[in-house]
């Protein structure tokens, strides 16, 4: 991929917004923030050279549900984007995710990810997760990856062997687990302009 035009960096969080689809018309760097969001989410990628990060967030208390419909569609050569979903379930939480990564013919030598990690952090808590490709070119990269998991219980042991209770164990383990969301963020608008965006 080619040295970006602008280093601008376009950031939006999206995650009270009503809007469903995202149009990438510059070669620019784009980063999309949610939490806690339901509905479609479309990222167009119609511009060469662009790069388009989407990051979203799940802390789900008791008995919350969620579906969420993402598609990252590239219409031009050599761009990229980029989902990283993190998500926390509690009792009786719910999370139906439905990915689908689409190059069309035209938009060779692209790159495109889609990664989705979930904790289930107390009983009854599930969360479905469906990525679908619709590959055209063949010189692509496109790659998928999901993990579902409870706690990790050596995790927990280490801390209270270090004086900490469970309970406050798993807190920490799951603030830092959703924190490295912001943390790839910041390494992102590190050292370039940015301009938000609502």
């Amino acid at each position: 991929m080619q040295k970006l035009l602008n280093s601008k960096i376009i950031y939006k969080d999206i995650s009270n917004s009503s809007k469903t689809n995202y149009t990438i018309s510059t070669p620019q760097i784009y980063i999309f923030y949610f939490k806690n969001k339901s509905g479609d989410l479309i990222f167009e990628i119609s511009s060469e050279n662009a790069k388009v990060y989407i990051f979203g967030e799940y802390d789900a208390n008791v008995n919350e549900k969620y579906l969420l419909n993402t598609h990252q569609i590239h219409k031009e050569k050599n761009s990229e984007s980029h989902i990283v979903l993190k998500g926390v379930f509690r009792k009786n939480s719910t999370f139906i995710y439905n990915g689908t990564i689409e190059v069309e013919k035209k938009a060779s030598k692209s790159i495109a990810t889609l990664e989705n990690i979930n904790i289930l952090a107390q009983e009854n808590a599930r969360v479905t997760t469906n990525p679908i490709l619709k590959i055209k070119p063949h010189d692509v990269i496109c790659k998928h990856g999901a993990s579902i998991s409870d706690i990790d219980k050596n995790h927990i042991a280490f801390l209270e062997s270090r004086g900490i209770n469970k309970q406050d164990a798993k807190s920490i383990l799951i603030k830092g687990f959703l924190s490295s969301t912001q943390q790839k963020i910041n390494s992102l608008l590190e050292g370039n302009l940015v301009e938000n965006e609502k």
